[in-house]
């Protein structure tokens, strides 16, 4: 079963938050080191119950990937989660697409930059969203979702497809 189409009003600026991936790319987020804090606790405590998991060699069974991956989806989730209740507070829109979460409004790119800046929403976007060339948080246009191939342009708005392309 496919996604629905996505559609983003004429005018409108994006941003696409990653909510989660396949259960591979999680397995194999939470076996790359550095690993973040809590997640080389976890493997540090689990190290003293298990000879199979080696912090200093990096080597983890599945077990521990599964339940290290359980700790890094709950903080990503949680800035996920923050991220959207402010962009919702500020009048976007957000719907579900694939793995991703697509946030969208009506205003310019310099009206958005400028209310993401002011809620203190940069950091945050950068944990969960794509980031431009700049190294801010990637907002984009209809135009811009068209270069990933994942945009057709209707009358008055853009069709965003199921197939979107990651950058």
């Amino acid at each position: 079963m496919s996604a629905p189409e996505l559609r983003i009003p004429a005018g409108s600026v994006a941003v696409r938050v990653h909510a989660f991936g396949a259960v591979e790319d999680e397995l194999a987020a939470s076996a790359a080191q550095p690993w973040p804090r809590p997640v080389r606790r976890l493997y540090e405590v689990l190290a003293l119950k298990s000879p199979g998991v080696d912090v200093i060699e990096g080597r983890v069974p599945v077990s521990a990937l599964v339940t290290a991956a359980r700790v890094r989806l709950w903080h990503h989730l949680d800035i996920v989660n923050f991220v959207c209740a402010h962009l919702e507070e500020l009048g976007w829109t957000i719907q579900a697409h694939g793995a991703h979460l697509i946030a969208h409004r009506v205003t310019t790119h310099d009206a958005a930059r400028e209310a993401l800046t002011a809620r203190g929403l940069d950091g945050a976007l950068l944990a969960v969203g794509d980031a431009d060339r700049d190294g801010r948080p990637r907002l984009y246009s209809g135009e811009a979702l068209a270069e990933l191939g994942a945009v057709t342009q209707g009358a008055g708005e853009a069709g965003v497809r199921s197939g979107v392309a990651d950058v």
